[in-house]
């Protein structure tokens, strides 16, 4: 976890200098100029549309918080957002079920959102998934074997 909290981009280009370029937050577009400044929560998806012509500078500051983690923030007006991409998420999960990197993205997806019970099902999805997955299988069970022997029981049943 980086602790990031806010982003802030700032415009160096004039908007006449490229084309293209729009930054999205989630599902809102932001067409900016020269000394724009957009600020958003950074744990919010966001990207930078494709530049067709010219070239765009932009300076941006990624502020870092303090103790407080922005998952443990409430997503009030982004639980939409979240909804909708877990629900493309799935689609995809199950249109393409044997490829376990998209399985381990999911499980990426749900750990930002602190969803640590389905993130574990999309992780064990991805080695299930997996063309390793026999030396997965040996992996995992020489290791709870190993922390049952220990007496760490809590690790062994994580295994």
């Amino acid at each position: 976890n980086t602790w990031r909290t806010i982003n802030i981009n700032v415009i160096l280009s004039n908007s006449g200098d490229f084309e293209g370029g729009e930054l999205q937050v989630g599902e809102s577009n932001a067409t900016l100029g020269l000394g724009d400044l957009h600020a958003y929560p950074a744990a919010l998806p966001h990207k930078v549309h494709d530049i067709f012509r010219g070239i765009r500078h932009t300076l941006v500051l990624a502020l870092r918080g303090g103790p407080k983690r922005l998952s443990e923030e409430p997503l009030n007006a982004r639980d939409g957002y979240w909804r909708n991409a877990a629900l493309k998420y799935e689609t995809l999960c199950q249109k393409y079920p044997d490829i376990s990197k998209l399985h381990w993205i999911f499980g990426d997806f749900y750990t930002a959102r602190n969803d640590h019970a389905n993130a574990l099902i999309k992780y064990a999805d991805a080695y299930r998934n997996s063309e390793q997955r026999e030396q997965y299988v040996t992996a995992f069970a020489e290791s709870a074997a190993d922390h049952h022997a220990n007496g760490r029981l809590s690790e062994a049943l994580a295994d």
